[in-house]
């Protein structure tokens, strides 16, 4: 009997099972945990890797595009006078009309309005007539570069008026918001919005304050170059349009692809605005401050403190993963966010440390040291420079 007793083998009590039961528990509890994370991870890695793709697209777009890159040498200084016939000659000097002043023209020639070192952020086009450099509508993320209603001039030709055809068409270059989407119409994944400024090439320039010009200064102008900051951006998760295209949609001017609320944050959900009429996340400005070693207290050029203008959008611009252009057109990566240890302002740590004389070299005319960034962690951004008169300015 001791032999056989030997033999048999004991089992688990009852303990031991809840037990077992209690441990593949919490491992399946962190297992769920996890997965979240790594979906997300690969969400955003996937993002990033077809967002670069979708930036290269952008640029190519505006790179491309003829309108935009007219050179203010091609647009029409020969401003014909009612009454006068075509090809006639003219004896005084060749006004330059400000309604000449489309796409990238219009930063190369206005030198008051485009300072040296400053982002142009569009202004919201609330009326449609408008005049304006570099507008959007808000409620329906269509830009407008270049003036957007300047009538064309007209001339008598054979005893008839008609338009000049040698100006370039009135109402500036318009860059519709379905025409920014990406990978396509049907299936869209990303929209992506540009800001612009004016480069200082060093090239000749009429005098400031001209606003005529002669044929001799004609020959040796040469455009300015700009340079473009293109944000490629997810579009919200929880906008909804039925069986119909989303194009066909934001034709429709129900939806929007990327919304914000009335203080520009996101929603999330295609309206954003009051609920009623959709409202268009914009790119926005940041203003900013290096911060001080809290161990050495020696100023660190990766260190920023964030401070506004728009205090709402702090929680949105300190995220891990954010991107930042500053004023010298290079993207910052956000890898950390810090206490600050200062009431409204947020603090965060670049991958990468910008340069310590920014403050001396980038803000112009005296203003705050800023940034460029979207409310929305951006899956890509890229910066580029072109020339209007037909070179790299890069």
């Amino acid at each position: 009997m001791s032999g056989m007793n030997s033999r048999v083998r004991g089992g688990f009590s009852l303990i031991e099972v809840l037990i077992g039961i209690l441990v593949l528990a919490l491992g399946l509890v962190g297992l769920a945990a996890v997965f979240p994370t790594v979906v997300r991870q690969q969400q955003v890695a996937a993002d990033q890797s077809l967002g670069v793709s979708a930036a290269k697209t952008a640029i190519a777009t505006l790179q491309g595009h003829g309108e935009l890159s007219r050179s203010l040498a091609d647009a029409n200084y020969y401003f014909a006078v009612p009454g006068n016939p075509p090809l006639t000659p003219y004896t005084n000097d060749f006004n330059v009309d400000p309604r000449d002043l489309v796409g990238w023209s219009v930063l190369t020639w206005d030198k008051t309005w485009s300072l040296d070192g400053a982002w142009q952020l569009p202004f919201e086009r609330t009326v449609a007539t408008a005049n304006g450099q570099f507008s959007i509508d808000p409620s329906r993320g269509d830009c407008v570069v270049g003036r957007s209603n300047g009538a064309l001039v007209s001339r008598v030709v054979n005893g008839a008026t008609v338009d000049d055809p040698r100006r370039i068409k009135a109402g500036g270059v318009v860059i519709r918001t379905a025409e920014r989407l990406l990978p396509n119409d049907v299936t869209p994944r990303f929209v992506w919005d540009f800001v612009v400024r004016r480069q200082d090439l060093g090239a000749k320039h009429f005098p400031a304050g001209a606003t005529q010009v002669t044929p001799n200064n004609m020959v040796t102008f040469r455009d300015d170059g700009v340079q473009v900051a293109v944000f490629v951006r997810r579009i919200d998760p929880g906008i909804r349009v039925g069986n119909g295209l989303l194009s066909t949609v934001l034709a429709g001017g129900t939806k929007v692809p990327v919304a914000a609320s009335a203080t520009n944050v996101p929603t999330l959900d295609g309206m954003g605005g009051d609920g009623t009429t959709p409202r268009y996340s914009q790119i926005q400005s940041l203003n900013f401050v290096f911060g001080t070693d809290p161990v050495t207290t020696q100023v660190r050029y990766d260190l920023l403190d964030l401070n506004g203008p728009n205090a709402a959008l702090l929680p949105y611009a300190a995220q891990v993963g954010q991107r930042f252009v500053d004023q010298l057109g290079v993207v910052h990566k956000v890898v950390e966010v810090l206490e600050s240890g200062n009431a409204g302002t947020r603090r965060v740590r670049l991958e990468t440390a910008m340069r310590a004389d920014y403050g001396m070299v980038a803000p112009p005319a005296g203003g705050p040291m800023q940034l460029i960034f979207v409310p929305q962690i951006p899956a890509s951004v890229e910066v580029f420079s072109t020339s209007p008169s037909g070179g790299d300015a890069s």
